[in-house]
């Protein structure tokens, strides 16, 4: 069962699971992979598969303006609901939504997925190119750094984190210019 991790700069990681506290954020790709990123850079997390309609409400909801975190419940009738508060804590098992002050623990069994609001202290950067990886996901980056001692890339994402991905995992690097190759 995997995730779908949105970034605020458009990147889409496909994750094994997610750790988020109020500033920081830890996805897990596999039992090797994992990366720390700045919770405010986090757009949105589906938990699940969606039904094709189930899916296209969601996307729905991820177009929508919204003035706080969205948390994106998916009701035994398939249907899908939402609820405005704010997102204190993400883990394995629950989502600490916090509704009008009272803190409920929601199990991550019973949603779609949360939508996070973009701080207004988020600055997102124009970022040059995207790199797709061989687990499915698809980074938006600006600044390269190659470490040829540790075989990896290193870059900035849009929102300011810091990746660093080995050289065998890098499936495509593909330039927003049309005369880079």
């Amino acid at each position: 069962n995997h995730m779908t991790v949105r970034l605020h700069d458009g990147s889409t990681l496909i994750a094994r699971s997610v750790l988020a506290t109020p500033t920081n954020a830890r996805i897990t790709i596999s039992d090797d992979i994992s990366y720390r990123l700045n919770s405010d850079s986090l757009s949105s997390i589906q938990f699940k598969t969606l039904t094709e309609q189930a899916q296209k409400d969601y996307d729905a909801i991820l177009d929508d303006d919204a003035a706080g975190d969205v948390l994106i419940v998916l009701r035994p009738s398939g249907a899908i609901d939402e609820l405005e508060g704010i997102i204190e804590r993400i883990d394995d098992k629950t989502v600490t939504f916090n509704f009008d002050g009272d803190r409920i623990p929601v199990e991550l069994t019973k949603l779609a997925g949360v939508k996070l609001l973009q701080p207004s202290s988020l600055k997102v950067l124009q970022t040059t190119c995207s790199l797709t990886d061989l687990n499915g996901n698809a980074w938006h980056a600006r600044t390269f750094n190659l470490n040829p001692e540790e075989n990896a890339l290193t870059f900035e994402t849009g929102t300011g984190d810091k990746i660093s991905i080995q050289l065998n995992l890098i499936q495509k690097l593909q330039f927003a210019s049309t005369n880079v190759v």
